[in-house]
């Protein structure tokens, strides 16, 4: 994929959310002359075919073709162009969809919406689209191949495989306050307060990629936030170790990293055990594909699994 001009993007982006689609299958007044990017034809369409399966069509996004993973279906809708601008370029807020403008060029988001808009046109089990005829050259890019190899580039194999040692120097990254060492240990290295992560090497790789990328989907007792006030009208997210007859053993994880605290129980005002998980929900925005296969690459590398591929996604 040497030949396109694709930027590196985050699963946040990749991941859950909407971007959706309108029914307007040609656009014959040029974008250009409202001062967004050229007019819609068979070449921009088939850009944004490549930058919609690169960036938007995993499973956990909106599925090949716009068919749906966990994010919604996107065949069959209909959504203005406007509409579907503002949310690629600046994401939904509170959501794993992350804005995209600072990622893409102007001409790569109107490609991706023009291309959501012919989806409109679609059924779930229709075939995908082929456009062909003609070459497009990105604004700010080469020229990116011709559009009747769509269904080859479509097509080809995940180049995208995850690195054990590198997956492995994510995990002990002393370097980053969301480390996964801060929270759970593997092979007897990292901190007790998540699960044993050598003890779930046998998940598969979906079950692992889902935990770390929803958190709350599937929340354990024990790994629930309790919120804590204390008589001085301090408030803490804590996780609850134990207890003596007088104090309370927790760690804090208000702030990254996590700090063991011994609290008193008369200082205790409150505590009321919350919904969430205590593992962060933002790895959908800190790691990218690559990061995310590498680390469960490295999280299963103790039962000789082949490395997690991008199919692994789905």
């Amino acid at each position: 994929m040497s030949n396109f001009r694709i930027e590196k993007s985050r699963i946040g982006g990749q991941f859950l959310s909407v971007i959706l689609v309108s029914v307007v299958f040609w656009y014959t007044e040029p974008l250009s002359a409202q001062g967004h990017s050229p007019a819609i034809n068979d070449s921009v369409l088939f850009y944004g075919q490549v930058l919609f399966a690169r960036n938007c069509s995993v499973g956990y996004c909106h599925g090949k073709g716009g068919r749906a993973g966990r994010g919604p279906r996107l065949r069959g809708k209909e959504f203005s162009s406007d509409y579907l601008r503002e949310v690629i370029e600046k994401g939904i807020p509170n959501s794993a969809m992350r804005s995209w403008g600072d990622r893409l060029a102007r001409d790569e988001i109107h490609s991706i919406v023009s291309f959501i808009k012919a989806l409109s046109n679609l059924q779930q089990n229709d075939p995908d689209p082929v456009f062909g005829g003609g070459r497009f050259t990105s604004v700010n890019g080469p020229t990116v191949g011709r559009v009747d190899q769509v269904e080859s580039i479509l097509s080809a194999p995940s180049e995208i495989v995850g690195d054990v040692e590198r997956g492995r120097a994510l995990f002990f990254d002393a370097g980053d306050r969301y480390n996964c060492a801060h929270c759970h240990t593997i092979d007897g290295r990292g901190t007790k307060i998540g699960p044993d992560l050598g003890r779930l090497n046998s998940a598969p790789y979906q079950m692992l990629i889902r935990d770390i990328l929803l958190p709350n989907v599937f929340v354990v007792p024990e790994g629930r936030i309790v919120e804590m006030v204390t008589t001085r009208g301090d408030s803490m997210e804590v996780i609850r170790l134990g207890e003596t007859e007088t104090r309370v053993k927790v760690f804090d994880i208000t702030t990254l990293p996590p700090v063991k605290r011994n609290i008193k129980k008369a200082t205790i005002q409150s505590e009321v055990l919350g919904h969430r998980s205590g593992m962060p929900d933002i790895y959908a925005s800190h790691y990218t594909v690559q990061d995310l296969l590498d680390v469960v690459s490295f999280i299963k590398s103790g039962t000789g699994a082949a490395p997690a591929v991008i199919d692994d996604l789905f």
